[in-house]
């Protein structure tokens, strides 16, 4: 009886602490990115991907799914382009759930643009690009 006390008491104890390291699937936070922020010295093509892959990872973490290949692979390609610190760094910065539109529209991305579109679909990531330092 005792130990089974204890166990409840340690587990009510955990409960709270828990909840403040969870992502919040429910609610929705507001983009924003500072104007220094490396992510705005980038060329626009790997903006677009830095974002999707952020929003494909909130969206994987909260229905406890695991990545597809294509994201997994994404991420892979955003390392070996840009750093694993600066790919870390937005995950871990924009860990929550947001508007998609609303990120584009923060780093004045028009991706209705047919040009812009055109650009995405020949992009080709570089294990030479010069990355801004963070």
């Amino acid at each position: 009886m005792k130990a089974c006390k204890l166990i409840l008491l340690i587990a009510l104890l955990l409960f709270p602490f828990s909840s403040v390291f969870a992502l919040d699937c429910e609610t929705e936070k507001k983009f924003s990115i500072t104007k220094d922020h490396w992510l705005h010295k980038v060329e626009p093509e790997l903006q677009f991907y830095s974002i999707f892959y952020l929003s494909s990872k909130i969206v994987n973490d909260c229905l406890n799914e695991i990545p597809s290949q294509d994201i997994s692979a994404l991420r892979i390609k955003l390392i070996e382009t840009v750093g694993s610190d600066m790919v870390v760094q937005i995950e871990t910065e924009y860990d929550y759930l947001f508007d998609t539109k609303d990120a584009f529209r923060e780093l004045e991305l028009n991706i209705m643009d047919e040009a812009f579109l055109d650009k995405l679909r020949s992009h080709e990531f570089s294990s030479n690009y010069e990355a801004p330092k963070i």
